[in-house]
């Protein structure tokens, strides 16, 4: 079995060659095993972030309500890692970028009869 630093240079790995579904699990598993290495553990949350963006992206046209979950997905992976690192710009920027595509993909979703609005 592989370490966690290396599950996370092998999600790494995966995650540049397009295949987001492996890269999140590999994440998953060094995130879970990091118990003591902050700087992992934050790493793997904020690329999980990433990765549910990179799923949300491939959905984006031929299923868009599996999308909107992968994108409030991301969401929560960028929250996390925002207040495991409070003063790092990059997790909050991208969690607003999440959230507004997140809305305007409700947007969609409504405008075209897929959902009701409430």
């Amino acid at each position: 079995p592989l370490d966690p630093r290396a599950r996370f240079n092998l999600a790494n790995e995966r995650l540049a060659a397009g295949d987001a579904e492996e890269a999140s699990a590999l994440y998953r598993e060094a995130r879970r095993d990091a118990t003591d290495d902050v700087e992992l553990r934050y790493a793997a949350s904020y690329n999980l972030g990433l990765a549910a963006v990179a799923r949300a992206d491939a959905l984006e046209v031929s299923k868009p309500q599996e999308a909107l979950g992968f994108l409030h997905e991301a969401a929560d992976w960028f929250r996390e890692a925002a207040a495991m690192r409070p003063d790092e710009d990059d997790p909050r920027h991208n969690l607003d970028v999440a959230l507004r595509r997140a809305i305007s993909g409700c947007d969609v979703l409504i405008v075209n009869g897929i959902v009701a609005r409430r």
